[in-house]
């Protein structure tokens, strides 16, 4: 019992350690390059939920974060389907993806190559 309890609060401190860092490198990112950011999550995703990574999103804090929370939300269609959802403003970019979870590469190709051709231009 006592090794599983301090299992769990490691990990939690760990977690805490690695999202502030992320934080931070991401808000340096918006801040200090012309790097375009983008983040895509696979709504059927069980270990990064999608609405988690929305409420990080929403509280990072950068000086164009305004731009980014005004920006319409827009659908992502490939021939004729909808594959999910994007939104950009601030240099920072959100996919939503359809019939996606951890590995949105391997499980829905074609929303992949859009967001990769979206940041690429590239196909």
């Amino acid at each position: 019992m006592y090794l599983n309890e301090n299992k769990n609060r490691i990990w939690a401190c760990a977690l805490c350690f690695f999202l502030t860092l992320i934080c931070v490198q991401v808000t340096k990112l918006l801040e200090e390059t012309p790097i375009q950011v983008g983040i895509y999550s696979g709504i059927l995703d069980l270990l990064c939920a999608t609405p988690g990574t929305v409420n990080w999103i929403r509280r990072l804090k950068w000086s164009r974060s305004s731009e980014y929370a005004k920006a319409p939300r827009t659908a992502i269609r490939i021939d004729g389907m909808l594959e999910g959802y994007e939104k950009h403003g601030g240099r920072l970019s959100m996919f939503w993806v359809f019939r996606a979870g951890h590995l949105v590469q391997q499980e829905n190709p074609a929303a992949m190559a859009y967001i990769l051709r979206y940041f690429t231009s590239y196909g």
